[in-house]
């Protein structure tokens, strides 16, 4: 008896450029979408949805995309920033951020930030950090820290520190977690602001 022998070769995966792109390739069944632009791309509800399979986007190079989910995706669905894209998130985005990407995160999103990613978290934005992440707080955001993530926080935010995570805060910033004492206040005044 004889036996065929199929050597599996992975197929490349260019990146796509476009929302078309996107759409081609998940109507296509494709379980992961690099996303490489070379201007803003904007996308909505309408490029997530439609699809069954569980997959992954991918934003790499220097993309930079703007994404507003007035809905949650399902949990089968990623989103990641990484390389040095860019990305601006509003409504109920979550996404993680990894390496050197940038993320504005507005409304009540959910960033996970790993590596030397850099957030920039508005209104209610919850972020989780790690590693090198920086965090750049806002509104009433809320941030919890670890390894050694820094974040800058401002206005009535919310900071749970661990490790060896550190925050430099201003007045009105609420302070706990077990490396609360990682702290250095900024500004006058603000001893009894922080606690």
């Amino acid at each position: 008896m004889t036996h065929a022998h199929v050597r599996w070769t992975t197929r490349p995966k260019t990146p796509c450029r476009s929302a078309a792109d996107i759409r081609f390739r998940l109507s296509a069944g494709a379980r992961t979408i690099i996303l490489d632009t070379d201007g803003v791309l904007d996308l909505d509800d309408s490029h997530f949805a439609g699809t069954t399979q569980t997959w992954t986007m991918r934003i790499a190079g220097v993309s930079q995309v703007r994404i507003n989910l007035a809905k949650k995706l399902p949990q089968r669905i990623t989103i990641v920033a990484t390389d040095s894209s860019t990305v601006q998130a509003t409504g109920v985005t979550e996404l993680h951020a990894y390496t050197n990407a940038t993320v504005a995160a507005f409304d009540d999103c959910k960033v996970t930030g790993h590596n030397n990613a850099t957030i920039n978290a508005c209104d209610r934005v919850v972020v989780v950090a790690s590693e090198n992440a920086t965090v750049n707080a806002y509104d009433a955001s809320t941030v919890h820290a670890a390894g050694h993530a820094t974040v800058n926080a401002t206005d009535n935010t919310r900071v749970v520190l661990h490790d060896n995570a550190s925050a430099v805060a201003q007045r009105g910033v609420t302070v706990h977690g077990p490396s609360r004492h990682n702290l250095t206040l900024h500004g006058s005044g603000t001893a009894g602001s922080v606690r």
